[in-house]
């Protein structure tokens, strides 16, 4: 492997001081503490905890995949967002704060700070947060969630994350939204 845009397959392993990628089975190492296990791949600066089918991405130019492999600011399988500013979420998406992260099937998580996501969660956010199974947290601005989101505490919300939201019971509302 060598330092910039490995991709991985099936049961592969990554060791690489830059660019980073995961899939079904793989392991990834980056230049400082980086875990990798079945259905779940850390590759970060600060500390994250992951769980069943997720993925979280620090540095920049990481790849996860699952059966697809992806580029830079793309993601495949349950669509994903990357980029500094806006975060959209979906069904299975990823979210990604750092540049140039990509990551495919099941959740993935990436962030600056420590954080800890459960099955099937996603995080983008700069400060510590805790996400269960399904849940979405913004603490960013201009963060779209949709499908099982709920928390949306970021400005600029689309319309789409707060509906989702409202649909499924995560976003309080008051007697005047009715």
């Amino acid at each position: 492997k060598s330092s910039s845009n490995d991709n991985d397959s099936y049961g592969s392993s990554n060791t690489r001081s830059g660019d980073n990628d995961n899939s079904y089975g793989s392991s990834n190492k980056s230049s400082s503490n980086d875990n990798d296990s079945y259905g779940s791949s850390n590759t970060r600066s600060g500390e994250n905890d992951n769980s069943y089918g997720s993925s979280n991405k620090s540095s920049s130019n990481d790849n996860d995949s699952y059966g697809s492999t992806t580029k830079s600011s793309s993601d495949s399988y349950g669509s994903s967002n990357t980029r500094s500013g806006d975060n959209d979420n979906s069904y299975g998406s990823s979210n990604k704060s750092s540049s140039n992260d990509n990551d495919s099937y099941g959740s993935s998580n990436t962030r600056s700070n420590d954080n800890d996501n459960s099955y099937g969660s996603s995080n983008t956010r700069s400060n510590d947060n805790d996400n269960s199974y399904g849940s979405s947290n913004k603490s960013s601005s201009n963060d779209n969630d949709s499908y099982g989101s709920s928390g949306n505490t970021g400005s600029t919300l689309g319309n789409l994350a707060e509906k989702a939201g409202d649909f499924l019971g995560g976003n309080k509302k008051s007697d005047n939204d009715y």
